[in-house]
């Protein structure tokens, strides 16, 4: 576990301040850092938030604190950040680093998942496959615009939830439920999981005839009803803040009515066949690690697909010849995994990769599992590290004894034996993802990120920053909650473009006024980056009263592309 959280460190850390620090980092933090300086408003969508008085690590007056940064995304992110700044100031380093924190806890979380699960052996082999990872890594660091927290949340419940299991409290039941709630809170999309791990249980538990003594104990699915409301108040009492945001405002409700079978990314919901096409091919992406292409070029450890599959059904044909007592674990392991997928089919927003973070460590386990089996089965003496002491082997007895004494140059020779296979089968694609890393730092040190990921983000800030007196406008998407950061608050540029793909009425009501200060500057997007094209309505506008603009300063990415333009208006 040491020597994993060490190698993600490393790989995690190396250029942290590449690619560009983008706006989906910073529109979590800013709030973070309004709070922490006095004189600035906190941003509160929908106007909603908690009123305090003051706080450690907050202004020393009473505030009011944000409770979600988005309809469907809570302030998780943004209290977390707080110590991170408070250490080491309002910068990128101290929000990424945050990022590779929680990554790093959960993938310290997941060790002892696996290891009360499956043994030292199997929690061993797939915290290393996952430090690895490119997709955990790359996304891992960049973790605010993924949410990354919801893997740390995750892994955290299941601890809670195997705690149960053990001690038979329902303390840690409704532990764990409560660390769902705040999942869901953090994002809504952690309702996946907890559907995933409802269905799983519910699976596992299902009966065809109707058992007399669980009818008379009144379970469901295997826990009682008593069980269940623990759950249930588990759950209100972590989402809380999410429930009371809708409760004054119906936030999420009115996102969820408004894309349930359309969204505003142009997925159709009803279109399931199709969009399940898509969500493997991004489970495929999210195993391979090709989805960085804005660094420079994607690259892939292209075994990674079909080992996870010949893994899959490996692990199950083990389990059923030889493995019968770690049939359920198993089978947990890759129905929640299976349901994550399926379930990614649907959205209130686009069928991204990124929204399978949340499934990490599950392939890695599932790789794990079978070379560790294999190994097992090939050596079947030792069988140390397999399943928990208290679990009963395939041979009999624990699962660290042995049906016969061997010698002892035979016991190192089976144990020899015994991880050859994991390291052999598991090697290809340790190297390969190890390969992958280092080419995509390559890339970002050639490029610093492409497109809205540039770079030229802190020379925008930089010159910006060098000029106070000017008044920035960002007339497109991506550019003004960067600059609040790496400026640490100095530089705040206000937005005017709106969400519609032309510019409606309301933008060419509010670019007349703004134009009338001559004070003011504005930031547009090179061609290649643009999201929403505001710069052939902005230069009509004026040319309407007689003006002409004026380009103060271009920024370019290191390959020469251009990226952001400062104009004004004269």
């Amino acid at each position: 576990m040491l020597a994993a959280v060490v190698l993600f460190m490393a790989l995690a850390l190396y250029q942290i301040d590449l690619p560009g620090f983008y706006y989906d980092e910073a529109l979590d933090v800013v709030p973070a850092m309004q709070i922490m300086l006095a004189g600035q408003p906190t941003e509160l969508l929908r106007g909603i938030g908690l009123r305090v008085p003051g706080l450690p690590l907050v202004k020393p007056r009473g505030l009011t604190l944000p409770v979600m940064t988005m309809d469907y995304l809570g302030a998780v992110n943004t209290y977390l950040v707080l110590p991170f700044f408070q250490v080491y100031g309002f910068t990128v380093f101290a929000v990424r680093f945050m990022c590779v924190v929680v990554a790093a806890g959960a993938l310290v979380l997941a060790y002892f998942w696996l290891r009360g699960l499956f043994g030292p052996g199997v929690a061993g082999v797939a915290v290393l496959l996952l430090a690895v990872n490119p997709s955990f890594i790359f996304w891992g660091r960049m973790g605010v615009s993924v949410t990354s927290v919801m893997s740390l949340l995750a892994m955290a419940a299941l601890l809670a939830f195997a705690r149960w299991r053990a001690a038979g409290r329902d303390l840690w039941l409704f532990l764990g439920a409560v660390v769902l709630g705040l999942g869901l809170w953090a994002k809504f999309l952690f309702l996946w999981y907890i559907v995933a791990l409802a269905m799983a249980q519910a699976i596992l538990n299902f009966r065809f005839r109707l058992n007399r003594q669980a009818l008379l104990a009144s379970q469901v699915f295997g826990l009682t009803i008593s069980q269940w409301l623990t759950i249930a108040v588990g759950l209100t009492l972590g989402a809380w803040p999410l429930l009371w945001f809708n409760l004054k405002t119906g936030g999420t409700v009115q996102v969820l009515a408004q894309n349930i079978e359309n969204t505003a990314y142009g997925v159709n919901n009803r279109d399931f066949f199709n969009n399940l096409r898509t969500a493997l091919e991004s489970f495929r992406v999210f195993l391979n690690g090709g989805y960085f292409w804005y660094y420079g070029q994607a690259f892939e450890n292209a075994l990674y697909p079909a080992m996870f599959i010949l893994s899959a059904l490996g692990a199950a044909a083990l389990v059923w010849a030889r493995y019968r007592h770690l049939g359920r674990r198993v089978a947990f392991v890759i129905i929640v995994l299976g349901l994550l997928v399926l379930q990614s089919s649907f959205t209130i927003s686009g069928l991204w990769a990124t929204h399978l973070y949340i499934a990490v460590p599950l392939p890695q386990t599932v790789v794990a599992l079978f070379a560790v089996l294999a190994g097992r089965w090939l050596a079947p003496a030792q069988e140390q590290g397999l399943a928990p002491p208290d679990v009963p082997s395939a041979r009999g007895g624990n699962s660290g004894t042995s049906g016969r004494q061997a010698r002892p140059w035979g016991t190192l020779a089976r144990r020899a034996l015994t991880w050859a296979l994991p390291v052999v089968f598991v090697a290809p694609l340790f190297l390969g993802d190890l390969w992958v890393d280092l080419r995509y730092h390559q890339a970002l040190q050639e490029t610093g990120g492409l497109g809205r990921f540039s770079d030229a983000i802190y020379g925008l800030a930089s010159y910006l920053d060098r000029n106070p007196k000017l008044t920035p406008w960002a007339l497109d998407w991506g550019i003004s909650k960067s600059v609040q950061v790496i400026t640490q608050g100095r530089v705040n540029p206000q937005e005017l473009y709106g969400f519609q793909e032309t510019p409606g009425p309301d933008f060419q009501r509010r670019l007349s006024e703004v134009l009338a200060d001559p004070d003011n500057i504005y930031l547009f997007h090179g061609a290649g980056s643009v999201v929403y094209p505001r710069s052939e309505a902005f230069l009509q506008a004026v040319r309407a009263i007689g003006k002409q603009v004026k380009t103060e300063q271009a920024f370019f990415s290191r390959s020469g592309e251009l990226i952001y333009v400062a104009m004004s208006v004269q």
